[in-house]
């Protein structure tokens, strides 16, 4: 990760993208303080403040909501614009190491045109997630739930220690999403499940040999053709049944992350109603 850093430029970019992410966190806990407040106050309408509470909570509302916006506009430009500069620079360095290799490293299959291609074009590519901006995703998670419990604690214990009890179901649904997304593999499984982390690896290194060889291919003649054609065919049947399955899981994994959020907030409104 270190390392991996040191291609960030301008680095004071990448720390500014840092501070904002902090700012950032305390966005939607306070989006749920103003929300809270508002909606006591559209249950008393015939208060005798009524009018002015409502015009300042609703503008105080319009300001977070600004906040919000800009925080997020430059969270993102500012990660996207040095994740760019990193892709480029490591794209450059693993460029020039290729290059300079000996045509004996080139013989191994791990190391056909079409998996080199598909480093430099995808893998480089998920750096910019996996660095900087991931950090930046874990601040505003850490820090929305640090000063969500805090506002909690503050104007009702039991409410707080309620929805404190309900975080970790929430953040299961985050977490397995987070891990499909990624398609992150336990340290123990990364061996036996090679093949799953890019399925597509051995049908993309013939496809490029035989559009590289293409001469050669067709001097074999027709039956030669249509043997390349039967195995690319087979090399795509076990992506196709990985992505069948995947979509499974993916489907449960989103299920789950939207019913336990819908069912959180339900709980936390019926238990409130319970409480007042």
């Amino acid at each position: 990760m270190g390392r991996i850093m040191s291609y960030y430029s301008p680095k004071w970019l990448a720390f500014l993208g840092v501070l904002v992410s902090v700012v950032n966190s305390f966005g939607f806990p306070l989006w749920g303080l103003l929300y809270a407040k508002l909606l006591f106050i559209m249950m008393a309408p015939n208060s005798p403040t009524f009018e002015h509470d409502r015009g300042l909570y609703c503008g105080l509302f319009l300001l977070l909501c600004f906040f919000i916006g800009l925080c997020g506009f430059l969270q993102k430009y500012l990660f996207m614009y040095v994740g760019e500069n990193l892709t480029f620079d490591v794209r450059n360095e693993l460029y020039k190491g290729i290059i300079y290799k000996h045509l004996a490293w080139f013989d191994s299959k791990d190391r056909a045109p079409g998996i080199l291609s598909n480093v430099l074009s995808e893998d480089i590519g998920a750096l910019n997630g996996l660095t900087t901006e991931h950090l930046a995703i874990l601040i505003n998670a850490f820090l929305g739930l640090i000063i969500g419990v805090i506002l909690a604690m503050l104007y009702t214990w039991q409410m707080g220690l309620v929805t404190l009890a309900m975080v970790p179901f929430v953040s299961l649904g985050g977490v397995m999403m987070s891990r499909l997304q990624w398609k992150q593999i336990k340290p123990g499984q990364r061996t036996e499940k090679i093949a799953e982390d890019d399925p597509y690896n051995k049908s993309n290194a013939l496809l490029s040999d035989i559009i590289m060889n293409y001469r050669t291919v067709i001097g074999f003649g027709e039956k030669n053709v249509d043997y390349l054609l039967d195995k690319f065919d087979v090399l795509l049947d076990e992506p196709r049944k990985f992505g069948i399955k995947n979509a499974h899981v993916s489907g449960f994994y989103f299920g789950y992350s939207l019913a336990v959020r819908f069912s959180f907030v339900g709980c936390i409104f019926l238990i409130a109603s319970i409480f007042i």
